[in-house]
């Protein structure tokens, strides 16, 4: 089974290379650290991880916030946010870019083992749900065309034994059996054709 890759974004490099270490010995391959918004998309694009840890006061002109969303709408990478912001604004606008976690620093290793895992529980259902809804649609679209298709098939018959069941009404007061005959096979023909449908 292969490692789940995880991108880290984060300004302070020290703090970087220690929460890579801790992530290496918990079985986890750091594809690369970065400190800026730009760079964390760029790398996100060529290397697209399983995860991102994103720091949410970073170099640059964007926030981790502001990069996690962009991200997330292109890519739709699960993200984790490791910060020390634990105000009330800061969580509900990291809670509005879709992330799959929120740890404050400092964090034990465990509760960043546990978020990563979950992490990519949820991810992975989410994926589900999706792929499901796709072939949801995809089988409505079907039945859609196939009900469309059948009425039609059905239409034609029904329009002709209403047509034929017209013109005998108008044909029963002479005596032309000829084309009494005539449309009663065609009522015959069509209920034949509506009973194989």
């Amino acid at each position: 089974m292969n490692a789940t890759e995880i991108l880290i974004v984060e300004d302070e490099l020290l703090i970087a290379k220690n929460l890579a270490r801790k992530l290496e010995k918990l079985g986890y391959k750091i594809v690369n650290i970065v400190s800026s918004g730009d760079r964390a998309i760029e790398n996100a694009l060529s290397l697209q991880p399983n995860l991102i840890l994103m720091d949410i006061a970073i170099k640059g002109e964007m926030d981790g916030i502001e990069t996690a969303a962009k991200i997330y709408e292109q890519l739709h990478i699960p993200i984790v946010y490791t910060t020390a912001y634990a105000d009330d604004n800061t969580i509900q606008r990291a809670e509005e870019t879709g992330s799959y976690g929120y740890l404050v620093k400092p964090f034990q290793e465990r509760d960043l083992h546990a978020t990563i895992k979950m992490a990519l529980s949820k991810h992975k259902e989410a994926i589900v749900v999706k792929e499901s809804l796709i072939e949801a649609e995809t089988i409505k679209e079907k039945t859609s065309n196939y009900l469309s298709m059948a009425f039609h098939d059905l239409r034609l018959p029904l329009t002709n034994i209403q047509i034929s069941s017209d013109l005998l009404k108008h044909y029963q007061l002479t005596t032309d059996e000829q084309k009494q005959t005539k449309y009663f096979q065609q009522i015959s023909r069509s209920v034949s054709n509506i009973n194989q449908l």
